[in-house]
């Protein structure tokens, strides 16, 4: 199961991190799926979909002032 590996990880589902990064749920699929946007890799999937470290995406909003968006 992917919460008892993740242990104390703030874990993130796309919903999680388009809410976070301001944009919608397809951008983050596709940016995800592309290395042209530098958004951490999943650290996990689940039947759900894809599963990230919820501090790796802070960290990458805040160094990515111009890709974070109005919250949606």
């Amino acid at each position: 199961e992917i919460l008892a590996i993740a242990d104390d990880r703030d874990l993130m589902d796309v919903k999680d991190v388009a809410t976070r990064i301001g944009r919608n749920r397809n951008t983050i699929l596709t940016w995800a799926e592309r290395t042209t946007h530098d958004l951490p890799q999943p650290i996990g999937r689940t039947s759900a979909g894809m599963i990230w470290d919820g501090e790796q995406i802070e960290a990458w909003a805040e160094a990515h002032p111009g890709q974070v968006g109005d919250f949606i």
